[in-house]
Formats: C-alpha cells, structure tokens, sequence
C-alpha cells in the first residue's frame, strides 16, 4: 500500500510538472506570435524576425526543463526532442529569413538557388533526426539502414525518374550550363529561366506562360543558352528583293533601318548578307542582336515595318516568288485628285508633289458602308483619315461634335502624340477613307522639315477650338514634347 501511494504521488508530481511545462511553453508561443503579428505590420518584417520567436521559445523551454522537471526523469529524453524540434523551426526560419531575404535578396541582391537552400535544409533536418532516433527512441540508425536495404532498392527502382531529376538537379548546380536570368531552349521550348530545383527548371516564354522541364530531361537532350557567352541574343530575318536592285544599295538600305531600331545591339553589329538566288530575286538574311528576348517580336515588326518603307523611299521593291499572287487593299492609281485634297489641307500643305506622292503610295484606301464606326471613342491606334468621298459624324455619346465632308481629316492626333481617340466617327454615306499610318507619316517627315510648322499650326487650331480654354498652353507643350518623342526628334 504504502509502495501505491507513493508511486501514484511520483506519477502525478510529474505528470503536473510536464502539464506546467507544455502549458507555459504553448503560452509562449502563442504571446511571441502575437506580438510578432501586432507590432509587425509589414509581411517580409515578420518573415525576417520569426526566427526570434523560436529562439525565445528555446530559452524558455531550457529554463522551464530545469524548473520543473528533474534532468534525470524518464520524460527528459522527450523535452529534448521537443528542443530538437524547435532548434529546427530556428534553424529554417533564420535561413529563410535572415539568410535569403535579407542577405541573398536585399545585401547582396542575388537571385536565390533553391537547391542549395533545400539542400542545406535536408542536411540539417537528417542531421537532427539522427539525434532524435538514437537519443530520443534510443534506436541505432545504421541498423536501420542495414535492415532495410531490399526496401530502398525496391524504391529506388520504383522512383528512378524522380531520383534522376534529383540528380540532374544537383548537377546542373555544379556544372552551371545556365544560371536565372538566362534564356536558353530545350527541345521546343524557349524562355527565359525563373526558377531552378531539384526535379524540374521552370522557365517563362515570351508568351508569359510557365514551362516545367523536368531536369533529367535537360540532361539527356541538347541545351542552348542564348545568354551564354555574349549576353545578347541573335535572331535572323530573310526577305526577298528584286534581282535588278544592286546588293550594296539593299544593304546600306537596311543598315540605315537597324542603326535606328531601338533594341538592337551595336556590338556585336548587324549582318547582312545574301543567302540565294531565288525566282529572279535575291534572298538577302539580316542578323542583328536584340538585349532582351522578350522584345523579340516587337524588334522584329519594326525592323520589317522599317525596312518597307526605307525600300519605298529609294525605290527599292520587296519581291515575292513569282508563283505567289498576292491581293492586298486596295492600290490607288490615280494619284491626282487625292494630291489635291491632300494638298489643300492644313497638315500637308506647300509639300511638293514627289512627297504627296510617296505619302499616298505608302498608305491605302478603305471603304466604309453606312452608319460604320470608322473609330470608336478611347481607342488607341496610330493612323489618321483623310475623307476622300462622303460625309462623316464626330460624336460623343449622343452629342454631334461636327460633320465631316471631302478633304476634311480626322485622327490626327493620335497619330501625332499617341493620344486615344477622343470622340466616335461615324459614316453617314458609303465613305472612302485614305489611311496613313505613323511610319509612312514618318517617312515623309524625315525629308520635308516644312510639317513641323504645318504641326504647330494644327496644335494651335485645336488649342482654340477647345471650349473654355481647356488646352492650356501647358497641354500644348505637352503634346509637343509627345510628338518629338514618338518621332525622335531633338
């Protein structure tokens, strides 16, 4: 009897000591959490100072092992445990807090290797295990490892895709072929990579969408880093011109286009060089490298944009083969009665009749039926009208702004300072339309300095056409500096 009582008294003095314990250490947690998320209002200031709220966790837990339970107890061993587990929650937070984000991310601003970090982690956390299996469960982990040798064989074979990830994984760490940042293309797919971990590469097209490549599959195929070792990109165009055009006029022509294209590098400098002969025209590849491959297809649509209109200026003709039968909008053949509506404009007047001309075979007619918009209010586009037949309706909302007829032109200031459109146009009969667009407007205005005065003036016709002096002469100003901005000007 007196054997029960005491041991009945010895389990419930302990049983109450590990009650205080586990009560006092959970209060803890939950105070340090709530400060932490009080006092803390930024997101990334309370990643970088969990890792304090662990630490005090640590000392309050070795402070309470002492206070309340003896070092020799039976239930000592799983308070240390416990202290492994929060040496790990201390050891992850500071990692990923003090270590990426402040030191990696905003020290030395590099972009963080998740393998590495993960790698660190695994270590650690089977560094601690070990600890808990032989000091905790007092379980040898070599025997475990001898024991279970069939069963690791049998998962290693079932999981050997996922194991060769793993490793291409941590190869590609060592060797280095590409780094984050870098655009590089496996099989089909091209981008630029974002992320690098242990089973796949994530990397981001120029479409914006997300590609996982599993690594070993990058191991096994062909890689190309177009990052590496220039980082520039080289990208290549072919287009076809007439066998009768000279080779070094086409060349200076398209070198003239590429030495003003923003986005394209000087060093290394464009190529240009004949490729063949085909169906009595010349194929001619343009190189050139481009700093961002997400630019690409922009770089490349000014460059081809560019380069019709350079061949337009000195009548050279972009050639297709002979067996194709091209139908484009609509040509214009007579040029006269157009040279004279254009002409008595306020925006092209005193040109002679050479820069008329080019104007008008650098744009194109379209034909609008009844009560078609013609442009929509908010609209963002780079092409003026010049009303060649019928009558248009300038509204918005419901309110009629002006009528339109022949000669009149409509547009034009989106095309010059690339403001949206500020009213609806509506045709009123069936409408004929001649469409410029800013790179033949371009065109003309590299060789006819007189439209920068015929500019102005338009800029002041709308500054006193505003109601209640809206267009300030600051407004003015500012729609000055847009036009010389959008068309390079000094």
């Amino acid at each position: 009897m007196f054997i029960q009582n005491f041991l009945s008294s010895f389990l419930v003095s302990h049983l109450k000591s590990i009650w205080w314990f586990l009560s006092f250490l959970i209060l803890s947690y939950f105070l340090a959490s709530f400060l932490l998320k009080s006092c803390v209002k930024k997101e990334s200031l309370k990643q970088n100072l969990e890792f304090l709220k662990w630490l005090g966790l640590i000392f309050i837990a070795n402070y309470l092992d002492k206070f309340f339970i003896d070092s020799k107890h039976i239930y000592s061993k799983y308070l240390f445990g416990l202290n492994l587990f929060l040496i790990w929650m201390l050891f992850n937070s500071f990692l990923n807090g003090l270590f990426v984000n402040i030191y990696l991310n905003k020290i030395k601003k590099q972009k963080v290797n998740h393998i590495f970090i993960d790698l660190t982690k695994l270590i650690a956390f089977g560094v601690l295990f070990i600890i808990f299996l032989k000091e905790v469960i007092n379980i040898d982990p070599g025997s475990i490892l001898t024991s279970s040798a069939i069963l690791t064989g049998v998962i290693g074979l079932s999981m050997q895709d996922t194991i060769g990830s793993l490793i291409s994984g941590l190869l590609i760490q060592i060797e280095k072929p590409f780094s984050l940042g870098d655009w590089i293309k496996v099989k089909e797919f091209e981008g630029r990579v974002v992320e690098i971990s242990w089973r796949y590469t994530k990397i981001q097209t120029i479409s914006f969408d997300y590609i996982l490549i599993p690594n070993n599959s990058i191991s096994r195929d062909t890689l190309i880093n177009y990052s590496r070792p220039l980082p520039k990109i080289f990208r290549a165009v072919e287009i076809g011109v007439d066998l009768n055009i000279p080779p070094v006029k086409v060349k200076r022509s398209i070198l003239e286009v590429l030495n003003t294209v923003s986005g394209i590098a000087n060093n290394p400098k464009p190529r240009i060089a004949i490729l063949r002969y085909e169906n009595f025209r010349i194929i001619y590849r343009i190189g050139y490298y481009i700093y961002n491959l997400e630019q690409y297809r922009q770089i490349q649509d000014e460059v081809l944009t560019s380069i019709w209109y350079q061949f337009k200026r000195h009548n050279i003709e972009v050639s297709l083969p002979k067996y194709i039968f091209f139908r484009g909008k609509e040509k214009i053949t007579d040029y006269s009665e157009i040279e004279n509506l254009i002409a008595s404009s306020i925006l092209f007047k005193n040109l002679s009749k050479q820069a008329l001309k080019l104007l008008i075979e650098s744009s194109y007619i379209k034909t609008f039926n009844p009560k078609d918009f013609i442009i929509k209010k908010g609209e963002k586009d780079t092409e003026m009208y010049f009303i060649i037949k019928g009558r248009v309706e300038v509204k918005d909302k419901t309110t009629t702004l002006s009528i339109l007829k022949q000669g009149d032109f409509f547009g034009e200031m989106s095309l010059l300072t690339g403001q949206p459109r500020s009213a609806d146009v509506i045709a009123l009969d069936k409408v004929e339309c001649l469409i410029v667009d800013r790179e033949g407007f371009r065109m003309i205005l590299s060789q006819n300095k007189q439209l920068l005065e015929n500019i102005q003036e338009i800029f002041e016709q709308r500054q006193k056409s505003f109601q209640e002096n809206k267009f300030s002469e600051t407004n003015k100003e500012n729609l000055w500096k847009k036009f010389k901005n959008i068309f390079h000007l000094l």
